[in-house]
């Protein structure tokens, strides 16, 4: 249970809700980027506790710019970089459903899911 999580880019989208963290709107995965807080050029490694989920547009609008300054370009960061817990990572993936799913999984999913999946052989 003291475990760090793996640190593949799919989590770090989880731990942040598949949220940028500077504009906090959602995004799909193909839309999300990995912004290293701390820019690469500046000094920052690649870790958790640099890591943050941002849409292309902050991405680029960031830059190279240090998380200090990023006010003087009218940006701030909702959650700071931190090492999530392996709970924390389940229970979020536990939040997320597919919106359409096989006919066999609504009784275990319950009414978390909106919509059946066709299962009707196409004519």
């Amino acid at each position: 249970k003291d475990q760090t999580p793996a640190f593949p880019r799919r989590n770090v989208f989880l731990r942040d809700g598949y949220r940028c963290q500077y504009c906090n709107q959602y995004f799909r995965t193909n839309d999300l980027t990995l912004d290293h807080f701390v820019p690469r050029s500046l000094g920052g490694p690649l870790n958790w506790q640099n890591a943050v989920s941002s849409c292309r547009k902050c991405n680029g609008r960031k830059g190279s710019i240090h998380p200090k300054k990023l006010r003087s370009i009218g940006m701030r960061v909702l959650q700071e970089p931190r090492v999530p817990t392996q709970w924390e990572l389940a229970s979020m993936a536990g939040k997320m459903v597919p919106k359409k799913v096989h006919a066999t999984w609504q009784p275990y999913l319950g009414a978390i899911a909106t919509e059946p999946e066709n299962t009707d052989p196409k004519p």
